[in-house]
């Protein structure tokens, strides 16, 4: 379970990669190698993509 999750936060980054560069400290940091959204990125995104991403300001449905 967790092989599919990482896959997908590393599919997810890449393609946000290609359409915006993404600024380190301002849209993501890392903790121990893994990839954390700030609250600032994860609005910008528009919605929320419910795998409880520690600054989600939605609500997860």
């Amino acid at each position: 379970m967790f092989h599919k999750f990482k896959h997908l936060i590393f599919t997810m980054v890449n393609k946000i990669k290609e359409d915006k560069k993404l600024i380190e400290n301002v849209d993501y940091y890392t903790i121990s190698g893994k990839i954390v959204f700030t609250e600032k990125f994860l609005k910008e995104r528009g919605k929320c993509c419910n795998n409880n991403c520690k600054h989600c300001p939605y609500e997860s449905k």
